[in-house]
């Protein structure tokens, strides 16, 4: 509920879609489309390896700091990068999916793998870069 509510809160108020949430799932009613997000396109995984790089980040370099704030930023950076994905996938089903030989289903991984795996590398970068320890760098 955590993540998948929210998610769908931001779909339904970004497409200006109506909102329902059933026992198992939420779905969002937009004109011509109707989004179900089960709990499956939560994101958790997502989330767990975003706590896993910011705990990683602040053991590697002493910075424990970055701890307090891992749980809130990765949560939120879930949040916006699964909205983005469900509604990516939602377009790529309208317009690419007839296109492609494969099931829907896998169509709808590849394009989630893809924005999930961008955003790591950008939260890495970016934490790698603010955080790395220049004297350290210079003994490799």
């Amino acid at each position: 509920y955590l993540l998948c509510r929210p998610a769908a809160w931001l779909m339904a108020f970004f497409t200006g879609g109506e909102l329902s949430f059933s026992r198992t799932e939420a779905v969002v009613l937009t004109p011509g489309l109707r989004l179900l997000i089960p709990p499956s396109c939560a994101g958790a995984g997502f989330f767990v390896a975003l706590l896993a790089l910011f705990g990683w980040t602040a053991n590697r370099n002493g910075r424990y700091r970055l701890l307090a704030a891992a749980l809130p930023l990765s949560w939120l950076i879930t949040l916006v990068t699964n909205s983005v994905r469900i509604f990516c996938v939602s377009r790529w089903e309208v317009h690419c999916a007839a296109m492609l030989p494969l099931p829907l289903p896998l169509q709808h991984q590849a394009v989630g793998m893809a924005i999930f795996l961008l955003v790591l590398f950008v939260v890495a970068s970016v934490l790698i870069q603010k955080y790395s320890d220049p004297q350290e760098d210079a003994h490799e």
